[in-house]
């Protein structure tokens, strides 16, 4: 999907607006670099949860008009895992919407 990985804390405000604001497709955990949601336009927002499934980036992104997937997976520590068979075809989809 040339899918690239960034790490926000590694990133200035302006370079995250301005990835954001490029971006058709993000995934990621659920946390506040999600918020950069705003600057985009059009995109699709795939959210990855652990053990909890907090409601927040999901209102965010119906108010943006953005499109919206939760993915729910089992947590260990700070990691996520997550069925790849499924990630694959919600991601195949959003691009091809």
């Amino acid at each position: 999907y040339n899918i690239k990985t960034y790490l926000l804390g590694d990133l200035s405000v302006r370079e995250q607006i301005n990835l954001f604001s490029h971006a058709e497709l993000v995934v990621g955990p659920h946390g506040a670099g999600l918020t950069n949601i705003l600057f985009g336009d059009n995109l699709t927002l795939v959210e990855l949860f652990g053990d909890k499934q907090i409601a927040t980036f999901d209102r965010l992104a119906a108010a943006l008009d953005h499109g919206y997937i939760p993915v729910n997976g089992e947590q260990t520590g700070v990691d996520i895992r997550v069925n790849t068979n499924k990630l694959d075809s919600m991601i195949a989809e959003s691009l091809n919407k």
